[in-house]
């Protein structure tokens, strides 16, 4: 990990690290686009805690009326791990997101 993200005990990488974090670059009153998240609750790379406190974070700071929407998948892993029909899902679901915000119609 640290010769790929940088070394956490050095004070000068974590704030180079920092830099690129999307959850410590949200700034409060900004008015975000609309954002869908999703994450599998048996993902080990990615736990859906890493999720619902980035949604958290960017529904408390937006000023704008533009939905944040986090979707957390029962018995879902990371990537290729996910069942075929689940994956099916995931994608019909944020691109149905996706249409409904550009006001697209199926």
């Amino acid at each position: 990990m640290r010769l790929e993200f940088g070394d956490p005990d050095d004070p000068d990488e974590v704030r180079r690290m920092a830099g690129f974090s999307p959850y410590h670059l949200v700034e409060d009153g900004v008015a975000y686009p609309p954002v869908f998240l999703d994450s599998g609750d048996t993902d080990p790379r990615c736990p859906p805690w890493h999720a619902r406190k980035f949604a958290a974070r960017l529904q408390a700071a937006t000023a704008g009326p533009a939905p944040v929407l986090l979707r957390i998948w029962r018995n879902v892993g990371h990537g290729w791990a996910t069942d075929k029909e689940v994956a099916l899902t995931e994608n019909t679901e944020w691109l149905a997101f996706a249409m409904k915000v550009l006001g697209m119609r199926p």
